[in-house]
């Protein structure tokens, strides 16, 4: 299995034809770094084939190893359309099959994955989306409402919230921008599975941290620095349950949702002047910094922060709060394409954090052994790097 988090899409031969042969949809796949999943038997690709291999949009493609991740896969995606609540364990992928469109909606809504018949004519809108909103500070008319509203048609397993200043001023308005974030991006009412909500934020400041110093004096660094961790992670459970209670009051019994909420717990150490302080960054801390929404197919940035909006509606502060899809730039001009730092982002997740300090929350309680920690985060399929499944054959 890769060590990386990549892309997928499970595509019928006509499927792939049809990407392959469209000016914007073939930068998709071409040069990329995605994993390509054929529904077909190794006789049914020789056929599509022909006897000129390279005279055929798939051959060509093949010829030119523009991918190195393909399969064959009839014998996997029957064993998911056969089980189909498999499907939720590919929520970073695009499938484009021989079903109906019937189906494939009802497979969208069901298990937040993007489906579609391989009948219709290829526009997949969500990975083309993108919006920006400009808040003006102390304005109303701007709500997390209506700057999500059409992201929540967009199917979706994992939603991550991504602010370290979060938790760390006034938390009654954090929580309900939270619920509101929450409510507005939960998917279709018919969805059946678990949604996961993760978020990361900073359970404590400099200033608790200096608080926490001056009335702990005395002590050697090591032994004030057990009782700080101890005093952290206390901080960080009251923080954890609050956010997992704003989310679970926004959906209303609704739907199934997990919350997984994550801190870095920086110790104490001492400064070239003798002072104790919180130390500013650990390894794996810089992967926190942006504040973002990431989900399976988009991800929101905001200049500012997540906190956008005080309990009347008026904006906190002047930001312009930004939405992109996947793949809403980069197909038909000179930009990056997006879905690059949406995987990388990921795999960062997955991969790159410095387990050994962090602490993480499930539903409110948390785990501290830094192996399950690790082992939690592994489990969500957001975060399950790309590989070789059973019921697929590699095409080198």
């Amino acid at each position: 299995m890769n060590d990386e988090i990549t892309f997928s899409l499970f595509l019928s031969i006509r499927a792939l034809n049809s990407i392959l042969r469209s000016r914007s949809y073939r930068n998709m796949i071409l040069n990329r770094n995605v994993s390509i999943f054929l529904d077909a038997s190794a006789e049914e690709l020789s056929a599509a084939l022909g006897d000129n291999i390279e005279e055929s949009y798939i051959g060509d493609f093949l010829v030119s190893k523009c991918c190195s991740r393909f399969y064959l896969a009839n014998e996997m995606i029957a064993g998911i359309l056969d089980n189909p609540a498999l499907f939720c364990r590919f929520p970073f992928s695009l499938f484009v099959l021989a079903i109906s469109r019937v189906d494939a909606k009802r497979i969208r809504d069901l298990y937040g994955v993007l489906c579609y018949s391989d009948q219709t004519k290829l526009r997949l809108s969500p990975l083309r989306f993108q919006k920006t909103t400009f808040c003006q500070r102390g304005a109303v008319g701007r709500s997390w409402a209506s700057i999500l509203e059409e992201l929540s048609s967009f199917p979706k397993n994992t939603i991550i919230v991504n602010d370290r200043y979060l938790m760390l001023g006034k938390e009654e308005q954090a929580e309900q921008n939270i619920a509101d974030i929450a409510s507005a991006l939960m998917p279709s009412a018919e969805y059946d599975g678990e949604l996961k909500m993760f978020v990361y934020f900073d359970a404590v400041n400099e200033k608790w941290a200096k608080d926490f110093v001056h009335g702990h004096g005395g002590g050697g660094l090591k032994e004030m620095n057990a009782v700080f961790c101890e005093a952290v992670q206390e901080e960080f459970q009251k923080k954890a349950t609050k956010i997992r209670n704003a989310i679970h009051s926004a959906v209303n019994g609704d739907y199934k949702v997990k919350t997984i909420c994550t801190t870095y717990v920086r110790p104490l150490e001492k400064a070239r002047n003798g002072d104790v302080l919180m130390s500013t960054w650990v390894e794996g801390y810089d992967l926190t910094h942006n504040r973002r929404i990431i989900t399976d197919y988009f991800e929101v940035s905001a200049d500012y922060g997540l906190i956008a909006f005080d309990k009347a509606g008026r904006a906190e502060k002047e930001q312009t709060i930004v939405t992109k899809g996947l793949y809403c730039e980069g197909l038909n001009d000179s930009s990056d394409i997006p879905e690059e730092r949406h995987r990388v982002m990921l795999s960062n997740y997955a991969f790159n954090m410095n387990y050994d300090r962090m602490l993480l929350a499930v539903d409110g309680t948390v785990v501290k052994d830094s192996d399950q920690v690790q082992e939690y985060l592994q489990q969500i399929p957001l975060f399950t790097p790309s590989g070789e499944f059973s019921g697929t054959a590699r095409i080198k």
